[in-house]
């Protein structure tokens, strides 16, 4: 298995812990590929990971997606609130990858 689907599978993986997903998240980063964003939205629209992964999530995201989708996003904002209003927005950017 290459790396990027390797932090994808921890990522995604409800049995990790939260450490392990929280290090996948971050690593994320690194792998600029449609795979990796939709596991990293897939990751914050369930909402169930835990906020240290939900942020590490927001901030993989935030150096992964094209410049020009992720400067309208505000990523210093707390998960909750991000959510709250950006999750339409995130819906429809996972269903064009």
């Amino acid at each position: 298995m290459n790396q990027p689907q390797g932090l994808i599978s921890v990522l995604l993986d409800h049995n990790a812990s939260i450490s392990e997903r929280d290090d996948a998240a971050m690593d994320l980063e690194q792998y600029k590929t449609p795979e990796s964003e939709k596991a990293l939205i897939s990751t914050l629209l369930l909402g169930t990971a835990g906020s240290t992964v939900l942020e590490s999530c927001l901030e993989s995201l935030s150096k992964i997606m094209p410049r020009d989708i992720a400067s309208d996003y505000n990523w210093a904002v707390e998960v909750e609130y991000f959510m709250s209003k950006h999750k339409e927005q995130l819906t429809s950017r996972l269903k064009c990858l």
